[in-house]
């Protein structure tokens, strides 16, 4: 049987970062690849939730999907398949074939960022107001509690 989708050369080569997940592909013929990264374990019933789901690109030859959005510290399954310019997809039997299991890169992690911002009235006093930021580069599994105290702090001097 002849394959109207391009094959891969090879099977794509994944790198992961803590959010993304890099995949790295050789096709047959010019093409588009689709690559998607599912949380595992994922068993794939369709294509289509590879081409909806993921990332793409059109190529004539090698090129690199990247995933991004992805959680620090995380198994997933990633897979890829092909379509050529006329719109012909690989096979779910081809596209299960690709299937890669990895792992991104630790840690969860918060950032807390504090500034003063010192605001002058008319009558030549200030008043300093206190802005803070937190974020954190991955969604909570669970419910998170944050306790902020504030403390004053009497300053003395020049």
């Amino acid at each position: 049987v002849v394959k109207k989708y391009p094959t891969f050369i090879a099977h794509p080569s994944l790198i992961s970062t803590d959010t993304s997940i890099s995949v790295d592909t050789a096709i047959s013929k010019p093409g588009s690849v689709y690559c998607a990264a599912f949380p595992s374990p994922k068993v794939l019933i369709s294509i289509w939730d590879v081409v909806y789901s993921g990332s793409s690109v059109a190529t004539n030859a090698n090129s690199t999907i990247n995933i991004n959005g992805l959680q620090p510290s995380t198994n997933y399954v990633v897979y890829c398949c092909t379509s050529d310019t006329t719109s012909h997809f690989m096979s779910l039997d081809d596209v299960v074939l690709t299937k890669r299991v990895i792992n991104t890169q630790c840690c969860k992690s918060i950032q807390f960022e504090a500034n003063n911002t010192v605001i002058l009235s008319k009558s030549s006093s200030s008043v300093i107001t206190p802005q803070f930021r937190i974020g954190l580069n991955a969604q909570p599994t669970t419910t998170v509690q944050l306790n902020v105290r504030i403390s004053r702090v009497a300053c003395t001097g020049s």
